[in-house]
């Protein structure tokens, strides 16, 4: 069982200094499994029309795709997922988002981020604010 990180890479990440909160939360989680989990292993993926690794950059930009998101899923099912976005999703991401167990966890993003919205899609053991983000990890960790 992996750790995997999923960042919404789509265009409406890329507003409202979102972008820079995502280059923040990425040093952070970095520094945080470095010093807490040193062996352990994890990876970082960018999503928008596909899923690419992060390489360190990322431009924001299109949609975040369901269908992209749905076979990524289904790839690593047994996997723990932690998906930080900004919640601005299609209904079909919405349902693809809502299908999963409770394996997904959920980093809210930006000031119009709906919490009442997202608990609908994810539990709200699972879903954590930015100001929150040691915890995320260590939660994020310690799901099996």
């Amino acid at each position: 069982m992996g750790k995997i990180i999923v960042v919404d890479a789509s265009g409406s990440m890329g507003e409202e200094g979102k972008k820079s909160v995502i280059r923040y939360l990425i040093q952070a989680i970095t520094g945080i499994m470095e010093e807490r989990y040193p062996k352990k292993e994890y990876e970082i993926f960018c999503w928008n029309n596909q899923i690419l690794p992060y390489e360190g950059k990322t431009e924001f930009e299109g949609i975040a795709e369901a269908k992209v998101f749905e076979d990524f899923l289904g790839k690593h099912q047994k996997d723990t997922i932690l998906l930080i976005g900004d919640g601005n999703y299609s209904d079909d991401v919405k349902r693809v988002v809502k299908a999963v167990d409770n394996k997904l966890m959920y980093l809210m993003v930006g000031c119009e981020c709906n919490r009442s919205r997202l608990i609908k899609l994810v539990s709200s053991d699972n879903l954590y604010e930015t100001v929150d983000i040691v915890t995320c990890v260590d939660d994020f960790m310690s799901k099996t």
